[in-house]
């Protein structure tokens, strides 16, 4: 029915889904062409006076790359844990 749940200061859900063709819609079934089913979430996004975009739970968040074979290091320390 495509309801969307929202809470305040955090974001919105939504439920999403995989499915495979159909070659008509009469040829369409739940039980035939959809494969799964998961849930989509949609941070709150607040826009000041200046135009800047602020989402919930983003803030403050850096992205960085990681030196050359950093990567299987950073994986061994997390699966150690």
């Amino acid at each position: 029915m495509s309801h969307r749940v929202k809470l305040d200061r955090l974001g919105t859900f939504k439920i999403g889904m995989h499915t495979s063709p159909a070659d008509t819609v009469k040829d369409f079934t739940a039980s035939g062409n959809v494969k799964s089913v998961h849930v989509l979430f949609q941070p709150e996004t607040k826009i000041d006076k200046n135009k800047t975009r602020t989402r919930a739970l983003l803030t403050g968040c850096k992205v960085q790359e990681l030196p050359k074979n950093a990567v299987s290091d950073a994986l061994d320390d997390v699966e150690a844990v």
